[in-house]
């Protein structure tokens, strides 16, 4: 007798497929055998929503309904006239359009769930570590919020020509729009557009924006937009900008968007401003190291995911701007008018990660107990690179030539500052052999 396949039982197979991961998988496999096809073709739809549900999750009711909604152009409609959340229940069936954009959305915000984890969760890991109920609770504010912006934010608003527009009636929308969801579930969304918010001025700090197109705050241009434009700030990718041209219209519209609208509702409820320390356990049931102290000062005012160590320097440029760290070498290196554009450019052309760790391997021995993977606060972090930055810069001159002969006055030199030909002349990365000149 020929052994009968693994394949032959549809209910198996059905099995089987609905249980895959995501559509690239699902694809991959009914690819591999007729068979396999056979029963994908019989049952698409209920295999189709089974792996959505795989890849999205439990919030694949909220995005099923920003993607349908988008689709519809229902931009500046109040809330009663948008599709619910039961959309999915409605109408089960997902075509291939609505898996393609539902793929596209789930990378975005799996993305920002990546960012957020790593920021606010736990800082030794770059990918999520949210459990399964914080991971909910993120996506679902998530697409909710991208809902929100798609329906009353940038395309909505540059396609106000082709639609009725008033601005009271709007606003009153905003608000109805928010106000049918639960206080725990607004909380939510006041927290996570927080976090959005900070991670687009992260990207403005480390120089990822051109901030004459945004007005005066870029955080509520990119909220005003959605999630994807706050990622793609974020990964250094601005081709999604498209500038206001003056439009004050535009300008007025994202200013305070979103926050505002969910600030009446919470008032209206008679709910309290939330410290920072409560924002933290709206998505998260707990933070991994979250009471650690910095491990040479052992402060009580900066402690767990804003501590600082080899796994997260790569998101210092938000925090500390490179150009600013002239100002921070020893003495008066900073306005060494031979060295500073050289300097520069050695700091612009190491990864932070890279050049931080270098500068570790140059310690000094008065800070022979600082080690390369303390989790130290920022504080700590800049007086350690301020007293050896000058060295890792020295050492990188050495690589590339000779050093010049030490001057007296070392980095402590006043004629460095204004004589070119002593600047060059003379090393000034050293310790001062003699007083200030």
């Amino acid at each position: 007798m020929r052994p009968t396949s693994p394949f032959a039982n549809a209910d198996l197979t059905d099995r089987i497929l609905t249980s895959l991961p995501d559509f690239k998988t699902l694809q991959s496999t009914i690819l591999t055998s007729k068979s396999i096809y056979s029963v994908f073709r019989n049952r698409p739809h209920s295999i189709v929503r089974a792996v959505a549900y795989n890849q999205i999750g439990p919030a694949l009711p909220q995005a099923v309904r920003l993607v349908r909604c988008g689709h519809a152009k229902l931009w500046l409609k109040p809330v009663d006239e948008l599709l619910g959340e039961d959309e999915l229940v409605k109408h089960s069936i997902l075509t291939n359009e609505e898996v393609r954009m539902l793929v596209d959305k789930a990378k975005v915000v799996e993305g920002l769930e990546d960012i957020f984890s790593w920021r606010e969760k736990d800082r030794n890991f770059t990918t999520s570590q949210l459990s399964a109920a914080e991971s909910a609770r993120f996506h679902r504010a998530m697409y909710r919020i991208w809902l929100f912006a798609t329906i009353y934010g940038h395309t909505a608003c540059v396609h106000r020509d082709d639609i009725e527009f008033d601005e009271h009636e709007t606003r009153q929308h905003e608000k109805k729009f928010l106000a049918s969801f639960v206080t725990p579930e607004l909380r939510e969304i006041e927290r996570l557009a927080t976090f959005m918010c900070q991670i687009a001025t992260w990207a403005e700090n480390a120089g990822y924006t051109e901030h004459e197109y945004f007005g005066d705050s870029f955080s509520d241009f990119a909220l005003f937009h959605g999630p994807h434009a706050v990622l793609a700030a974020y990964s250094d990718d601005m081709g999604w900008v498209e500038p206001f041209d003056d439009d004050d219209f535009l300008l007025e519209r994202y200013d305070g968007f979103l926050f505002s609208a969910v600030s009446r509702v919470l008032e209206e409820r008679k709910q309290s401003h939330m410290t920072d320390e409560q924002a933290k356990k709206i998505v998260l049931d707990n933070i991994i190291g979250g009471e650690d102290k910095c491990e040479r000062c052992q402060s009580d005012s900066v402690k767990g995911t804003s501590l600082w160590g080899p796994n997260n320097w790569s998101f210092l440029p938000g925090f500390v701007r490179l150009y600013d760290w002239k100002d921070k070498l020893k003495g008066r290196l900073g306005f060494n008018i031979a060295e500073t554009v050289g300097f520069n450019q050695a700091c612009s052309a190491t990864p932070w990660p890279i050049l931080i760790g270098e500068v570790f391997d140059q310690k000094t021995e008065a800070y022979d107990l600082w080690n390369k993977d303390d989790w130290i606060c920022r504080d700590c972090l800049e007086i350690f690179l301020k007293n050896h930055l000058h060295l890792w810069y020295l050492e990188k001159k050495r690589e590339t030539g000779v050093i010049p002969e030490n001057c007296w006055y070392g980095y402590n030199c006043r004629t460095q500052m204004h004589n070119m030909d002593h600047a060059r002349k003379l090393n000034h990365w050293c310790e001062p052999t003699k007083g200030d000149p």
